[in-house]
């Protein structure tokens, strides 16, 4: 309990860190996808899910058992409410509000387009995990079970997966992408497990350590993005499509990039004007992820053509995402159907 204290002590402190990690992380999603050089595009998910999961799983509080249903109900709000209005919003200005759209909105996952499948599985995960943990108390099972989740997903992966999503069967289009459940529930559990490890990183007494990880992260890192970008090196990794076909890869990547970003997120934090600006698009992240690639299609190929400036591109994704965002948290409805709050 005293350590739990000291970790949420340090997270009122750090959370301008947090929002800061969380928006470099999904300007990255938006940068994913844009017209940028494929090679950029198959980096970046290396690792930007993964890394999602990670903060999702450190910032995962677990009710006791007697409050679980209550706990649900509240996750269910907070991320399956707008995770519908949100993708009405997007539909119905895209002109695609059908039967048939609903339909594959509802049974989601590769079948559905656009970034919705991952609030469905990070909402599946944490309820799994929540089930482990609560009624599990060994740490050997747990730690078996959250291996054999790991392990599974890989060799789905590996065994059954193609490495050209077009070619995927429908029959391998599962419902809500509940086969990318049990490696999002290996990052959950890493997240939530490294508690520890993470507020230490995020406390000044640790600079040291800190930065010799770091610049061994960033070699490595360097090492196999200039031997991919060089053809040397072929690895593709995309969490919706159940395309990590690797035991080491889908765990290296986004640890070292996860360790990159949360020390580029403590030096930002320290920069007065920049953090606030920056954390406050870590606030809007939700807003932003389910807004770029509308505002991407509908705004900024229209106006700027398919050739676009990347850099407007982000920045007018990011510029009404977050105006977006401003606006319905000074509605509690809108706040309620876009939120969940």
């Amino acid at each position: 309990m005293k350590d739990e204290n000291g970790r949420l002590n340090v997270l009122k402190q750090r959370s301008k860190e947090l929002d800061i990690c969380k928006a470099l992380l999904i300007i990255l999603v938006v940068i994913g996808h844009a017209n940028v050089d494929t090679r950029i595009i198959k980096i970046i998910f290396w690792f930007h899910m993964p890394v999602f999961f990670y903060l999702s799983g450190y910032l995962l509080h677990l009710p006791r058992k007697s409050e679980w249903k209550n706990w649900a109900i509240k996750k269910a709000k907070r991320l399956l409410i707008p995770c519908l209005f949100f993708w009405v919003l997007c539909t119905f200005i895209d002109g695609n509000l059908t039967a048939g759209s609903f339909a594959a909105f509802v049974w989601g996952g590769k079948r559905q387009g656009g970034v919705y499948w991952f609030v469905i599985v990070l909402f599946l995960a944490e309820l799994f995990m929540s089930v482990i943990e609560l009624h599990i108390s060994s740490s050997k099972i747990k730690i078996m079970i959250y291996a054999g989740c790991y392990c599974s997903a890989i060799l789905e992966s590996i065994l059954m997966i193609p490495s050209d999503y077009v070619l995927m069967p429908d029959w391998m289009k599962f419902p809500w992408n509940v086969d990318v459940v049990p490696l999002a529930i290996g990052y959950l559990a890493m997240g939530y497990y490294g508690k520890e490890q993470i507020t230490n990183w995020m406390r000044e007494g640790f600079v040291g350590k800190r930065m010799l990880l770091t610049g061994a992260s960033i070699i490595i890192f360097i090492v196999f993005a200039y031997a991919y970008w060089e053809g040397k090196f072929d690895y593709r990794m995309d969490m919706k499509y159940s395309l990590y076909p690797n035991f080491v890869f889908p765990l290296l990547f986004p640890v070292v990039a996860g360790i990159i970003l949360l020390e580029i997120s403590l030096i930002l934090a320290k920069m007065k004007g920049v953090s606030s600006v920056v954390a406050y698009i870590g606030r809007a992240t939700m807003s932003v992820m389910y807004l770029h690639v509308l505002i991407i299609g509908q705004i900024v190929k229209r106006f700027m053509g398919e050739n676009y400036s990347i850099f407007w591109g982000v920045i007018i994704v990011l510029c009404l995402s977050c105006l977006f965002h401003y606006i319905i948290n000074k509605n509690k409805w809108l706040s309620l159907l876009f939120e969940g709050k």
